[in-house]
């Protein structure tokens, strides 16, 4: 069995005991579009990402990953609990919406079971009326040392 289908395979099964959360390291890309105030798109820019860490946490009903949040410092580097809307046997899908000051966003993604991919949508609304869309699309493996299904294991490498 592939590493990814393994991994989203534990993820989402429904252990009988307290899962410890699933540790993802990914690959794949970001596309940002900005839209100016007057409602024109700027290009789109499609940006490489390597080794992107998503935490799936079936305890804490949450995604970690894409947003973060303020630890006092000044950048930010706690990622945000985006709770998770629903879960089958295909995978699970997550959303959030935030407000900071006259700042608003929502965030939509996913994982998919079968194939290890994690994806998501956000939407900011700046306070000036300017937007911005990033479109994730990652493919995802456990560390080395996940913790699948409360167990741990060390990951397989790919052939």
């Amino acid at each position: 069995m592939h590493v990814a289908a393994l991994t989203a395979a534990a993820i989402l099964s429904v252990p009988a005991v307290r899962a410890a959360p699933a540790n993802l390291v990914c690959d794949g890309t970001v596309t940002r579009t900005y839209v100016l105030k007057d409602g024109v798109a700027r290009e789109p820019r499609k940006e490489p990402v390597t080794n992107y860490s998503v935490v799936v946490d079936l305890e804490k009903h949450a995604v970690f990953a894409f947003w973060y949040e303020s630890t006092g410092h000044l950048i930010p580097t706690k990622p945000t609990a985006l709770p998770i809307k629903e879960t089958d046997t295909s995978g699970l899908l997550f959303a959030a919406e935030r407000k900071l000051g006259r700042t608003e966003g929502h965030i939509s993604g996913g994982v998919e079971r079968a194939t290890g991919v994690v994806y998501a949508d956000g939407f900011t609304t700046y306070s000036g009326g300017a937007s911005q869309h990033e479109s994730w699309d990652l493919q995802c493996k456990p560390t080395p040392t996940a913790v699948l299904g409360g167990v741990k294991r060390v990951a397989e490498p790919n052939p």
